[in-house]
Protein backbone atom coordinates (compact mmCIF):
# COMPACT_ATOMS: atom_id res chain seq x y z
CA UNK A 1 0.00 0.00 0.00
CA UNK A 2 1.07 3.60 -0.49
CA UNK A 3 0.97 6.70 1.73
CA UNK A 4 2.31 10.17 1.07
CA UNK A 5 5.99 10.49 1.88
CA UNK A 6 5.68 13.95 3.42
CA UNK A 7 3.34 14.93 6.21
CA UNK A 8 1.87 18.33 5.41
CA UNK A 9 0.29 20.47 8.10
CA UNK A 10 -2.81 22.36 6.97
CA UNK A 11 -4.49 25.23 8.70
CA UNK A 12 -8.00 26.59 8.62
CA UNK A 13 -8.83 30.10 9.71
CA UNK A 14 -12.23 31.67 10.41
CA UNK A 15 -14.90 30.55 7.89
CA UNK A 16 -12.61 27.91 6.30
CA UNK A 17 -14.20 24.50 5.76
CA UNK A 18 -14.12 21.43 3.52
CA UNK A 19 -17.34 20.79 1.64
CA UNK A 20 -18.85 17.29 1.78
CA UNK A 21 -16.94 14.85 -0.45
CA UNK A 22 -15.68 11.28 -0.77
CA UNK A 23 -11.93 10.65 -0.88
CA UNK A 24 -12.13 7.83 -3.38
CA UNK A 25 -12.72 8.46 -7.05
CA UNK A 26 -14.63 6.31 -9.54
CA UNK A 27 -12.28 7.31 -12.39
CA UNK A 28 -10.12 4.32 -13.44
CA UNK A 29 -6.61 4.75 -12.02
CA UNK A 30 -3.62 2.59 -11.23
CA UNK A 31 -4.56 2.81 -7.52
CA UNK A 32 -7.61 3.29 -5.35
CA UNK A 33 -7.94 5.31 -2.20
CA UNK A 34 -8.74 2.95 0.67
CA UNK A 35 -8.71 5.21 3.72
CA UNK A 36 -8.21 8.78 4.84
CA UNK A 37 -6.48 9.52 8.14
CA UNK A 38 -6.75 12.97 9.75
CA UNK A 39 -4.44 14.01 12.58
CA UNK A 40 -5.64 16.85 14.82
CA UNK A 41 -3.04 19.11 16.47
CA UNK A 42 -5.31 21.47 18.41
CA UNK A 43 -8.92 21.75 19.55
CA UNK A 44 -9.34 25.19 21.09
CA UNK A 45 -11.12 26.64 18.02
CA UNK A 46 -14.91 27.01 17.77
CA UNK A 47 -16.66 25.06 15.00
CA UNK A 48 -14.51 23.09 12.55
CA UNK A 49 -16.15 19.76 13.45
CA UNK A 50 -15.83 16.75 11.16
CA UNK A 51 -19.23 15.87 9.70
CA UNK A 52 -20.48 12.59 8.23
CA UNK A 53 -23.90 13.64 6.86
CA UNK A 54 -25.00 10.19 5.64
CA UNK A 55 -24.13 8.65 9.01
CA UNK A 56 -25.63 11.45 11.11
CA UNK A 57 -22.31 11.92 12.95
CA UNK A 58 -20.58 15.21 13.78
CA UNK A 59 -17.45 15.06 15.92
CA UNK A 60 -14.79 17.46 17.14
CA UNK A 61 -11.66 15.36 17.70
CA UNK A 62 -9.40 16.24 20.60
CA UNK A 63 -5.90 17.63 20.12
CA UNK A 64 -3.40 14.84 19.46
CA UNK A 65 -6.01 12.42 18.13
CA UNK A 66 -6.32 10.78 14.73
CA UNK A 67 -9.45 9.73 12.86
CA UNK A 68 -9.54 7.04 10.17
CA UNK A 69 -12.39 6.62 7.69
CA UNK A 70 -13.01 4.69 4.50
CA UNK A 71 -12.50 6.54 1.23
CA UNK A 72 -16.09 5.90 0.17
CA UNK A 73 -17.65 7.65 3.19
CA UNK A 74 -19.16 11.10 2.56
CA UNK A 75 -17.59 13.65 4.92
CA UNK A 76 -16.57 17.28 5.27
CA UNK A 77 -15.73 19.82 7.93
CA UNK A 78 -17.89 22.59 9.27
CA UNK A 79 -16.55 26.17 9.18
CA UNK A 80 -14.23 27.46 11.88
CA UNK A 81 -16.28 30.06 13.76
CA UNK A 82 -13.66 32.11 15.61
CA UNK A 83 -10.24 33.61 15.02
CA UNK A 84 -8.37 30.57 16.38
CA UNK A 85 -6.57 28.57 13.68
CA UNK A 86 -7.35 24.84 13.28
CA UNK A 87 -4.24 22.73 12.49
CA UNK A 88 -4.43 19.24 10.99
CA UNK A 89 -2.77 16.79 8.58
CA UNK A 90 -4.49 14.45 6.16
CA UNK A 91 -2.90 11.20 4.97
CA UNK A 92 -4.39 9.06 2.19
CA UNK A 93 -3.77 5.31 2.06
CA UNK A 94 -3.83 3.95 -1.46
CA UNK A 95 -3.80 0.41 -2.79
CA UNK A 96 -4.18 -1.47 -6.05
CA UNK A 97 -5.26 -4.96 -7.14
CA UNK A 98 -1.81 -6.39 -6.44
CA UNK A 99 -1.39 -4.63 -3.07
CA UNK A 100 -4.84 -4.03 -1.59
CA UNK A 101 -5.55 -1.98 1.51
CA UNK A 102 -6.52 -4.30 4.36
CA UNK A 103 -6.82 -3.28 8.01
CA UNK A 104 -5.34 -5.73 10.49
CA UNK A 105 -8.27 -7.12 12.47
CA UNK A 106 -5.92 -7.87 15.39
CA UNK A 107 -5.29 -4.19 16.13
CA UNK A 108 -6.24 -3.34 19.73
CA UNK A 109 -9.00 -0.81 19.00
Amino acid sequence: FYCEKELKVSRFNKDDQIRDHRDNDTTPKEYYLGYGLVIYYNDEYLGGELNYPELGITIKPKAGSALLHGGEILHGSLPVLDDTTRYFSTIFMRGNDEYPIVLNKDLPF
